[in-house]
């Protein structure tokens, strides 16, 4: 099926009236920032943090022992190579998730400090400065 020019502008209009305006996004951050802001300054953040960093090394671990099976791909069958295989990739996604909530509260403080340097919300079009197309241009 294909489609013509107009019926994607229309799609992609559509689709944009729908996203969350800049405005939103920025009030949305700034509550989550004094919300994670509390979070991290209780002790069961640090408990938290310790065990989803034990998960992490857990996750290294077994990714260093699919490496050293991977090493050996002749003493392997095809099923267990590709078992192998598929252990590293999950394992490598676990870490990347499992630091990704990790990093998460700073990500969120570090975006809401960004849109403190740029300055406040303009009244006249409700568009965050940061994101307007006319921002830098004058």
């Amino acid at each position: 099926m294909s489609y013509d020019r107009d019926e994607v502008e229309a799609f992609m209009a559509a689709k944009e009236k729908k996203a969350t305006p800049p405005t939103k996004r920025r009030a949305f951050l700034e509550r989550a920032d004094v919300r994670l802001t509390a979070l991290t300054g209780d002790s069961t953040w640090n408990e938290y943090l310790s065990l989803v960093e034990a998960e992490v090394e857990a996750a290294r671990s077994d990714r260093e022992n699919y490496l050293h099976v991977l090493e050996h791909p002749f003493a392997l069958d095809d099923l267990q190579m590709r078992a192998a295989k598929t252990g590293l990739v999950l394992c490598n996604e676990r870490i990347r998730a499992l630091e990704w909530a990790i990093g998460l509260p700073k990500s969120i403080h570090d975006e809401v400090e960004e849109y403190a340097q740029l300055g406040p919300i303009s009244k006249s079009n409700g568009v965050d400065r940061a994101e307007s197309p006319s921002h830098g241009d004058s």
